[in-house]
């Protein structure tokens, strides 16, 4: 079974995001590398007390700490996923975070039947709505991935979802993928 990663919008997360400029020929959700070395991405936050495992964001982004990234690492090839620093500006504490990544997912795969789900698009295949996903069978080769052909949703398997939740990290939940609606 494969699962969306979602952030649990339910803990307070990032409030605003300042990108550097040099980022601007790089995306986090291309599934391509991106160069080592880049100032980092900041978030804002507000937390009184002691941060979640994985940042929730509107951007969809997944911001984790050093211990979600081995929780990943323990399942996934660092072939699957590159991590770059980012700094977390906490504005109730005036502190500044540099403990924490943003997750760059390499792979992408074509797991959703796009002739067996019920998808409404528009005239040129923009997907408008989705009533009912239908799964590929066998065909994930990475436990960490992106939708190909399909809205880019960051997924992984259960195999991953599992180690995750065996150690109690929080700031994110998992949603079935056979689930997801639109």
């Amino acid at each position: 079974m494969y699962y969306i990663i979602r952030n649990d919008l339910k803990i307070a997360g990032a409030t605003d995001i300042n990108i550097p400029q040099v980022w601007e020929n790089h995306s986090i959700i291309s599934g391509k590398k991106i160069k080592k070395g880049l100032p980092p991405i900041e978030f804002t936050v507000k937390y009184k007390s002691t941060m979640p495992d994985f940042i929730p964001n509107i951007w969809r982004y997944i911001v984790l700490n050093e211990k979600a990234i081995n929780a990943i690492l323990s399942v996934c090839s660092a072939e699957d996923v590159e991590f770059h620093p980012c700094l977390l500006k906490n504005t109730v504490t005036k502190s500044i975070n540099k403990n924490y990544f943003i997750a760059n997912i390499l792979n992408f795969e074509d797991v959703i039947d796009l002739g067996k789900s019920q998808i409404e698009y528009t005239d040129v295949e923009n997907i408008i709505g989705v009533e009912k996903v239908i799964i590929n069978s066998n065909i994930v080769n990475h436990n960490i991935f992106r939708t190909k052909n399909f809205i880019p949703l960051e997924c992984c398997t259960q195999e991953l979802m599992d180690k995750i939740n065996s150690l109690n990290l929080n700031g994110i939940y998992f949603k079935p993928l056979e689930e997801y609606t639109l």
